[in-house]
Order: structure tokens, then sequence, then C-alpha cells
């Protein structure tokens, strides 16, 4: 995953949309039916906390790189369902 942009704070925004965007797809292929809607990922998660199991989010050669007039955020994700 590459993401550019000219601050940090726009920057984080940007990740942080990009993960949840990449969790719901990966919810959606391990047959959880997740949407972007607030209460269907409530639902998912409390279906998740009763089957005892956790979403997460692996980041691997996580790298923030200052160009001249941007910062550009490269890193790996690996996102995966444990128990708990």
């Amino acid at each position: 995953m590459t993401l550019k942009a000219k601050n940090k704070n726009i920057l984080n925004k940007k990740i942080k949309k990009y993960q949840d965007k990449k969790v719901i797809k990966y919810l959606n292929a391990m047959g959880y039916d997740c949407t972007y809607e607030k209460n269907s990922i409530i639902s998912v998660l409390e279906k998740l906390k009763r089957e005892n199991k956790k979403v997460m989010i692996y980041r691997n050669n996580e790298k923030l790189i200052k160009l001249s007039n941007y910062y550009k955020y490269v890193v790996n994700l690996k996102i995966s369902l444990e128990r708990i």
C-alpha cells in the first residue's frame, strides 16, 4: 500500500480509511455480512465477540518518507481473524 498526502493529518485519515476498507473487504470474504454503515459494523463486531475472535492488522515494512512537498507512506498490511 502506498499513500501520499501534503500533511500528516490528512495522511493519517487516508491510512485509517484504507485500513477500514480492507478490513470490511476481508470480513466480507470470510462470510460476514459487513458494509460501511455503523450498525452493520457493530453487529459484525458483536458476532465476532460471541465467537471469541478478533480482527488483527499486522503492518510490515512500514515507512514514512518526506519528499519535497508531500509525505509518502508505504506499508504491507496483513489482516487476519484470531481467537482471543
